[in-house]
């Protein structure tokens, strides 16, 4: 069987961004909460406020990001909300011998466990430690760099930009959800990469998705790469067109919308390297 016929990339992104400018607000509120960072994690952020460390809650955010990579298990962070829940961890000692055990035995567990004393090490890890909620929102973007800096990467990154997403979130856990996301790009891993298969470039596929977000806020809806982000990750999880339907049934997105997300979808799923008259 050939290969699909080539979409045009502006054609493939307005024909998604149409469709996720119809999704309503509580579609992707349940988008957010569906993303283990989130669900997993609610209950220890309450903990974590109620005893005025926030700080802290978000530095377990961030380490959990930072190593939540190979991973195969699905319950990694119920796993590690499990691990702090019987008692908080009152100082980042603390919170690197309670975390050792998730990583012993795992794949490239001697990274992981380095990975941990970097982090948890750092001047970063300590000033996060101390902070507010309210803090890290309004530097959220210097925080990124900080965050990529201490672990000697770059901030576009697949592990640093799901780090800072994890950030994001935490953020909203603790109640602050305006954090300036703008400029950040997806994420790609197999799961977003899937959805569009013959761009073989992170840096394209990138670019494809910040155009779809570019198109939507023109429409003058406020969405960012964190949203974006979620609901390709667990829509890339799908194995066929059914379990797709089902899942945005599950959002509550009507089914016409649906119809036409799945649509541009499957334009995405052809599209070649992007010409330059596409991105002009």
């Amino acid at each position: 069987m050939g290969a699909p016929e080539k979409a045009r990339w502006p054609d493939a992104a307005e024909a998604i961004a149409e469709a996720l400018a119809r999704f309503p607000p509580s579609a992707w509120e349940r988008i957010m909460k569906r993303q283990p960072e989130y669900g997993e994690m609610w209950e220890l952020a309450q903990r974590f406020q109620a005893a005025g460390i926030e700080g802290a809650f978000l530095t377990v955010e961030v380490m959990a990001a930072l190593n939540d990579y190979a991973e195969r298990s699905e319950h990694y962070w119920q796993d590690l909300a499990g691990r702090l829940s019987q008692a908080l961890p009152r100082t980042l000692d603390e919170l690197k011998e309670r975390l050792k055990p998730l990583y012993a035995g795992k794949r490239f567990w001697p990274h992981k466990l380095s990975r941990l004393d970097r982090f948890l090490g750092s001047e970063t890890a300590r000033a996060l430690w101390a902070a507010t909620a309210k803090e890290v929102a309004a530097d959220f973007k210097a925080w990124h760099i900080w965050i990529a800096r201490t672990m000697r990467q770059r901030k576009t990154d697949k592990t640093i930009i799901t780090t800072v997403k994890a950030l994001a979130v935490g953020l909203r856990l603790l109640e602050e959800r305006e954090v300036d996301f703008s400029g950040i790009p997806v994420a790609v891993d197999e799961r977003v990469q899937s959805l569009t298969p013959f761009l073989k470039s992170k840096s394209e596929i990138q670019r494809f998705w910040d155009d779809v977000l570019d198109q939507i806020r023109r429409k003058g809806i406020r969405l960012t790469s964190l949203e974006l982000d979620s609901l390709l990750w667990q829509i890339g999880a799908c194995e066929d067109e059914e379990e797709r339907r089902s899942y945005l049934e599950g959002l509550g997105i009507a089914s016409e919308t649906a119809r036409a997300f799945l649509k541009g979808l499957q334009q995405a799923r052809s599209l070649r390297q992007a010409s330059r008259q596409d991105l002009e």
